[in-house]
């Protein structure tokens, strides 16, 4: 088990939940992921990628939340250094949900 990706690492239990306003399934985000998180008292951090880049700190969370469809359909708000630096965090033992298929 100590060989195990995240094991023993230092992790805040926060969850990072990734919107993108510029998005028009924004609203299914905000409609269908963030009151269940609120009503079950997850501690999370919300990111609109429409106007931030992706935390340095990344790997801290224990989970990233992507909260709809279309976060970024055409690729200019994540691109490759926010992709690579979600698959890095993920093997590094972040867990990763997607709403976006």
């Amino acid at each position: 088990m100590e060989n195990a990706p995240g094991f023993g690492r230092d992790v805040a239990m926060n969850v990072l939940v990734l919107l993108n306003s510029a998005s028009s399934a924004c609203t299914q985000g905000r409609e269908a992921v963030l009151p269940y998180l609120d009503h079950l008292g997850v501690p999370c951090s919300l990111l609109d990628v429409a106007h931030a880049p992706l935390p340095a700190n990344l790997a801290e969370y224990a989970l990233v939340i992507v909260a709809h469809p279309q976060l970024d359909p055409r690729g200019l708000r994540l691109a490759s250094t926010g992709r690579q630096a979600l698959l890095s965090a993920v093997g590094g033992g972040m867990g990763l949900l997607s709403f976006d298929p």
